[in-house]
């Protein structure tokens, strides 16, 4: 035990997926130390989800974090997270370096999640669900909700291949969209569209593709450019541009992504804390496996607007304030050396997005850990609770903790 009750560097894990950009443009390669390879750096994960768990380093020694809190599982959660998630780590911190769009797709609750995993495995290997914030390291492009009624009705009618695929019922109810009817009608529509066969959904396309210049949208317009090179033979995601909202963040700006509302990222750098899972129902935009029928009995049809974060700001600190019980993310910023002391509940990482930071036991010099851009420290429950800890900064580092509304 006596291991754990000081600050432990932690080695994260790096996913090279297709739409994640290559070396040299990579924040994701940049932060792991690997901007000067080829080939493309997706993600950079930091917890222990049983397929790609973060290492700790004991004595000098690579450790298993997810095999470590098998063996330790109170001195490293502590009882309550214990209790609570079992021998489980409860969030999952993760840096996205997105090139390309995402695919279309929405996250499960808590209830289907455990049914999807009961019935398939293979392709939803947890049973917990995936609530998730989304904070814009620099600019960020994504999906995310349908559009209000109105705008939903214009983009949809100004579409000749939607308009083609809709039944003269469903036309005649767009038309008349309204509070009252809004969530069925997208319903119809988004159901349709989804529903067209391969056939049709490449013949669609085409024709779309050939009158991108005459999209009036410059956003839909220039998005319609870039899908078209990556699916010239099509693929039904691309008509959600015209349904779902194109959202802009700013860097700092953050998102939340609730159960049933769709949504893909497009474009930009996202620090992500989410519930430790890995589920995702897709159903666009991908040629990964696709669950469209789940994907549409769980839709949220009512959400018209991205859930943009509420923030907290005191001092260096920026809080990002969620109803996620697992997880709680702090961005902690400053330009001069500086001691932060604190003292946290619970299991906690702190990772360096830039400048540099250090940790150590308030009062004691030995047992320092000091880090870099791109690199983390662990603390485990037992620290956090038996001796107050100092952090100190010259820069900017996220700290992710339990939320504070789980021990109340």
């Amino acid at each position: 035990m006596r291991e754990f009750l000081q600050p432990l560097l932690l080695l994260g894990t790096v996913q090279q997926y297709d739409w994640g950009k290559t070396g040299s443009d990579s924040l994701v390669a940049l932060l792991a130390g690997r901007n000067s390879e080829s080939g493309v750096f997706a993600e950079y994960w930091l917890g222990a989800h049983p397929k790609s768990s973060s290492k700790l380093i004991i004595d000098r020694a690579p450790v298993c974090l997810r095999e470590a809190i098998s063996s330790n599982p109170e001195v490293i959660l502590g009882k309550r997270v214990v209790e609570a998630w079992g021998k489980e780590l409860p969030f999952l911190f993760k840096i996205l370096s997105v090139a390309r769009p995402l695919s279309i797709q929405v996250h499960p609750d808590l209830r289907l999640a455990e049914e999807l995993h009961k019935k398939d495995p293979a392709n939803y290997p947890d049973s917990n669900h995936k609530p998730e914030i989304g904070v814009a390291a620099t600019k960020v492009q994504m999906l995310c909700g349908f559009r209000s009624n109105q705008d939903f009705k214009k983009k949809v009618l100004g579409c000749s291949q939607i308009v083609e695929a809709l039944s003269e019922q469903t036309l005649a109810e767009l038309e008349d969209i309204s509070d009252k009817n809004g969530a069925a009608v997208k319903e119809q529509v988004y159901r349709a569209v989804m529903g067209l066969s391969a056939e049709q959904v490449e013949g669609l396309c085409s024709q779309l593709y050939q009158q991108t210049e005459k999209i009036d949208d410059p956003e839909i317009r220039r998005w319609l450019g870039v899908v078209s090179d990556l699916y010239p033979k099509g693929d039904v995601g691309v008509f959600s541009f015209f349904m779902l909202n194109i959202v802009t963040l700013q860097p700092g700006e953050a998102v939340f992504s609730l159960p049933g509302v769709p949504h893909a990222y497009l474009s930009g750098d996202i620090v992500e804390c989410m519930a430790n899972c890995d589920n995702t129902i897709r159903a666009g935009l991908t040629s990964k496996f696709k669950d469209t029928d789940v994907l549409l009995d769980m839709v949220d049809y009512n959400v018209d607007q991205p859930c943009l974060v509420e923030t907290e700001i005191e001092g260096m600190e920026t809080r990002y304030l969620t109803p996620a019980k697992e997880f709680y993310l702090t961005k902690i910023e400053s330009k001069i050396p500086l001691p932060v002391g604190g003292h946290v509940k619970g299991p906690a990482i702190a990772f360096c997005l830039e400048g540099a930071a250090y940790a150590s036991v308030e009062g004691e010099g030995e047992g320092r850990v000091s880090i870099e851009s791109g690199q983390a420290i662990f603390f485990s429950a037992a620290l956090n609770e038996s001796k107050p800890l100092e952090l100190g900064l010259e820069g900017t580092i996220y700290l992710t903790t339990v939320n504070p509304i789980f021990w109340e």
